[in-house]
């Protein structure tokens, strides 16, 4: 067992003594986060955003027409 307590492999790559062995599974999904109030959140400050860019130029080309 070595100092730390970890898994020592030798050059076939098998476990020799201590530590704990993980294996590494693909294509577990990982868990969602957030929800519906995320969404909401997200949606309406994209609105909004969008929103005050449109006026935004309106109001620039409103105030060159004037000039």
């Amino acid at each position: 067992n070595n100092a730390n307590n970890n898994a020592t492999l030798d050059i076939n790559n098998t476990y020799q003594e201590g530590g704990v062995r993980v294996e590494n599974k693909t294509g577990a999904e990982l868990p969602s986060t957030g929800g519906i109030g995320t969404t909401l959140f997200i949606t309406i400050g994209s609105i909004l955003v969008l929103a005050m860019g449109t006026i935004l130029v309106t109001k620039l080309r409103v105030s060159k027409m004037e000039i």
